[in-house]
């Protein structure tokens, strides 16, 4: 009993972490234009519990989701009407690549390389970021043949 009661405190400071985290990244996301508001912060939490569920993952601390934010908010193809879609989206596509390569790369490399493809090969598109294998994270030349196709 007193584990899960352990567990459920950690999982709501975690939450509690992620939404401060949330907060601090509209500072740097407002230079964009883009910010969320707090029924967006508190989705984008529900949203980071139920993909880290999906995943079989566990984050403690704040999470990936300022440190997409960080990365993705320059990016041209987001815009105040998809951000909040297209970060939820972007974390559960984090989480795979970190299952797929086995915790092999760091969550910076890991965020890097979703970065280049999103804003080039992909422009801006999350389902083609989807199809791209994990070693394209660290492929600085991965998309100049258009690689979806097979070429």
């Amino acid at each position: 009993m007193e584990d899960n009661q352990m567990l459920l405190q950690l999982r709501a400071m975690g939450q509690m972490a992620c939404v401060e985290g949330l907060r601090r990244s509209n500072d740097r996301s407002a230079q964009y234009g883009l910010t969320l508001t707090e029924p967006q912060i508190q989705a984008l939490v529900w949203r980071r519990q139920e993909a880290l569920a999906e995943a079989g993952r566990v984050e403690f601390g704040e999470g990936a989701l300022p440190q997409l934010i960080a990365a993705f908010c320059d990016s041209p193809y987001l815009c105040q009407a998809n951000y909040e879609e297209t970060l939820a989206e972007l974390l559960v596509l984090f989480y795979h690549f970190k299952n797929e390569s086995r915790d092999r790369l760091s969550d910076g490399e890991v965020i890097a390389g979703m970065k280049r493809i999103f804003d080039g090969p992909a422009q801006g598109a999350v389902e083609l970021l989807a199809d791209a294998p994990p070693e394209a994270l660290t492929d600085p030349d991965w998309g100049e043949v258009n690689r979806w196709s097979g070429d």
